[in-house]
């Protein structure tokens, strides 16, 4: 089975049928285990997670534990397809990870060719990639929280007929639990907050006021990233100069927030599996040894805790 295929949200499972039952919770649902060693430990002995084999190519379709429980079925904790849904969630983990530092990566090095390297074109100035660079900072934080939420045992999928819909898939110590988006964000924040950008900023939330152990991650400066995010992306479409996006302080500015996410997401991928198996921890690690050099090439002060 392609891995690629295991990875994203799944899509077009199924075509409902007359006599499918739906009897979906509506009570909250939180995650388990709440803690990154807690969790090492669960996959310790999934069943079918084997570090002596090439298991990362070995992705196992989740098709039928998904058609289980949206026809009201359990996923029981004894189960195969509660490891099975365990490890998708394992692999999506994985893979938003390395989406992260290769977004992330990506505007790193944007910066330095246009600094340092002779350009394409005499008249570029690196002042105008705030309008690229600070979206895609976004979209690798964003990348970064659905990583460690993945972990932790919260992972969603849409089905597209009869009608588009989303559901939130949760590991619990005892069975999997299935949520319609919706009516999760509600019982888990007591509202519905409008946009996939600020559901994934306010559910990461949510479940840590809730007590699950995820690593803290500055949400308030993730708010202002997104906002940042849709003024280069959107609102400069009604103005008639670059004076909204022009510069790069701003950029600089967001980037220890990014990367403290982006490690964050990747060490405790790290704490449950080692050494990764996409090798997406070197290239972090490689990357964050420069990183001190980006900020002096721009006569930016560098925040060691980055």
């Amino acid at each position: 089975m392609n891995y690629l295929k295991c990875l994203g949200i799944v899509q077009c499972l199924w075509s409902h049928e007359g006599s499918l039952r739906r009897e979906l919770r509506t009570t909250l649902s939180l995650p388990e285990p709440k803690s990154i060693k807690a969790i090492a430990r669960l996959f310790s002995t999934n069943r079918l997670l084997d570090p002596e084999r090439d298991w990362l190519a070995r992705a196992q379709y989740v098709e039928r534990p998904f058609r289980r429980l949206l026809n009201g079925q359990s996923v029981p904790y004894s189960s195969r397809y509660y490891d099975q849904l365990s490890l998708h969630l394992l692999y999506r983990s994985l893979h938003q990870a390395n989406e992260a530092c290769n977004k992330l990566w990506t505007t790193i090095e944007l910066y330095k060719h246009a600094k340092e390297d002779e350009l394409l074109c005499n008249q570029f100035s690196f002042n105008f990639l705030g309008s690229s660079s600070i979206p895609t900072l976004h979209y690798a934080n964003c990348s970064a929280l659905i990583s460690l939420m993945s972990l932790f045992g919260v992972g969603s999928f849409v089905t597209r007929t009869p009608t588009l819909e989303f559901f939130n898939v949760i590991r619990t110590a005892n069975e999997f639990a299935l949520n319609r988006r919706d009516d999760y964000l509600r019982s888990l924040l007591g509202h519905r907050p409008r946009g996939w950008h600020w559901q994934v900023l306010e559910t990461y939330r949510g479940l840590r006021e809730h007590g699950v152990e995820m690593p803290m991650v500055d949400i308030e400066s993730c708010r202002t990233l997104l906002i940042a995010r849709n003024r280069c992306h959107y609102d400069v479409l009604g103005h008639t100069t670059m004076r909204e996006v022009f510069g790069f302080e701003e950029y600089f500015g967001f980037l220890p927030t990014v990367i403290a996410s982006v490690s964050k997401a990747i060490d405790s991928l790290c704490e449950v599996l080692g050494t990764l198996p996409n090798h997406c921890d070197k290239r972090f690690q490689a990357l964050r040894i420069v990183i001190p050099h980006l900020f002096a090439l721009f006569q930016r002060r560098f925040i060691s805790e980055v």
